[in-house]
């Protein structure tokens, strides 16, 4: 897999090495990095990263041998920068995630990872993924490190591994604030990462995403119980529920104020997440497209709730398209579809739902809908239309008359610009609304919303805030400052 080498520059003369989409002849620019010493003496950070547009999926048609030696030529290369950077410099930043070889015995060589230990001392983040059986091969790492404030760890293709290299990582990390931990989504037994102990304390946690499915819930739980500074959480857990008590007592996660639900079929868990009565200080809730079911249980934040996101499909939110007769849909399927309508009541849609629960939300300001429309299709191969201007209108009808929303935000990758007619006099513009932002592709549009000759024309206005701190994150997405 061939890649791209560059090498950045920060203006305090840090230096950042970057390998995108592949390893393929990635000696010669190792050797010209070892060589450097005065790149060693400024080399900072090291990410290891896949490609964006996904061009190296050629590894399919690779034999495994051929994918082995490649890994292991780059490991090689990698180990010498490693251990040159070591003795001459100071790595305080190490990636490798996004680019997979997909070997199913074996991963990076211990070499590398022996070499990636050496730097415990001086690591202050560290972001990493796994190839099939990879973990349970991995050299320990032998000493602390004790300047690790963000560590991420992506095991989702750890199925089965052995996960006594995560307990050892997780225990000698002991100043960590920020922590992703993803394990696999399967939900077979034998899927699970083994021995992992959950026993683990980060007294200065702030920042927290756990990903974890199928699993007894105490552990878990009592994991989750014991971080009360936590103030973001991005919640993946669908365990076991067993013979815990609450999975969220009152006292728990006292500080959380932002909450992002990537699954959750456990409605105990939610309702005991969003008790009024926990009194939990929740500002921003996003909830994936699969947790709708949350939906319900916010009322129980409404007191402070400032900003809702709702990950969303364009057909979520757009009308029932008629049943289709083309030749791309099969008569097996539609008979299904049809005995399964008559067999249950059908569900509100998503816009009745919000357009219900808006007004008991007498705090919120912001409400955000993910429209996507690249990762689905109608019949078999075509998208739906792109996002338009049907629908801002059809979510400009789902807000309040007069409420406390200032912001409403909408995206989709495939979206379309709006057009200089519609900003000139955009319908259906509730009282109060003052900002529009429209996100299409990798383009955020805040539109400012002017009143005055009995129109509403939204003008382009620069962002109203900015987050100036290294630590990013999702929350970072709101148009409206809290």
């Amino acid at each position: 897999m061939s890649g791209q080498y560059s090498i950045t520059h920060a203006a305090n003369g840090d230096q950042t090495l970057i390998v995108q989409g592949g390893v393929k002849d990635f000696k010669e620019t190792a050797e010209n990095i070892v060589n450097d010493d005065d790149q060693l003496v400024h080399l900072r950070t090291i990410e290891i990263i896949g490609r964006d547009d996904n061009e190296d999926a050629s590894w399919e048609e690779r034999p495994q041998e051929e994918l082995r030696a490649e890994l292991n030529a780059f490991c090689e290369s990698m180990v010498n920068i490693l251990n040159a950077v070591h003795e001459k410099g100071k790595l305080e930043s190490f990636k490798w995630a996004g680019l997979r070889f997909y070997l199913k015995k074996e991963g990076r060589s211990a070499a590398f990872w022996e070499a990636l230990w050496k730097h415990s001392a001086t690591l202050t983040k560290l972001e990493l993924d796994c190839e099939q059986r990879e973990i349970g091969d991995i050299p320990h790492p032998t000493a602390p490190m004790p300047n690790l404030h963000t560590l991420n760890l992506w095991m989702g293709n750890a199925c089965g591994d052995d996960g006594t290299i995560l307990n050892t990582l997780l225990h000698n990390t002991p100043n960590i604030r920020s922590l992703a931990l993803s394990l696999p989504d399967c939900d077979l037994e034998g899927c699970r990462i083994r021995n992992l102990t959950w026993d683990y304390t980060f007294p200065h946690l702030s920042t927290l995403l756990v990903s974890v499915f199928s699993v007894p819930s105490t552990p878990v739980f009592a994991f989750l119980s014991r971080h009360p500074l936590v103030t973001t959480l991005t919640y993946g857990v669908d365990t076991d529920r067993d013979d815990s008590p609450d999975v969220f007592p009152p006292a728990a996660l006292p500080h959380l104020r932002a909450i992002r639900f990537e699954i959750c079929f456990d409605e105990a868990a939610l309702a005991e997440l969003f008790a009024a009565d926990a009194a939990r200080p929740i500002a921003h809730v996003f909830l994936e497209r699969h947790s709708r079911n949350a939906l319900s249980q916010l009322v129980g934040v409404a007191a402070s709730l400032k900003c809702l996101e709702i990950e969303a499909m364009a057909r979520d939110w757009r009308p029932e398209e008629p049943d289709s007769d083309d030749s791309d849909s099969d008569d097996d399927e539609e008979a299904e579809g049809e005995e399964e309508k008559t067999e249950r009541e059908p569900e509100p849609r998503l816009p009745e739902v919000v357009k219900g629960l808006l007004p008991e939300l007498g705090e919120l300001q912001e409400l955000a809908v993910g429209l996507e429309t690249a990762n689905t299709y109608v019949g078999r191969f075509q998208h739906p239309p792109p996002m338009g201007v049907d629908d801002l209108i059809a979510v400009l009808e789902v807000l309040p008359a007069k409420s406390k929303i200032r912001a409403i935000r909408l995206s989709d990758s495939r979206g379309e610009e709006l057009s200089e007619e519609f900003k000139a006099d955009v319908p259906g513009v509730p009282e109060g609304l003052e900002f529009i932002r429209w996100d299409v592709g990798k383009k955020k549009n805040l539109y400012r919303l002017e009143r005055g000759n009995g129109k509403v024309k939204a003008v382009l206005h620069e962002p109203l805030w900015q987050n100036t701190s290294e630590e990013k994150s999702w929350t970072d997405e709101r148009v409206l400052e809290y």
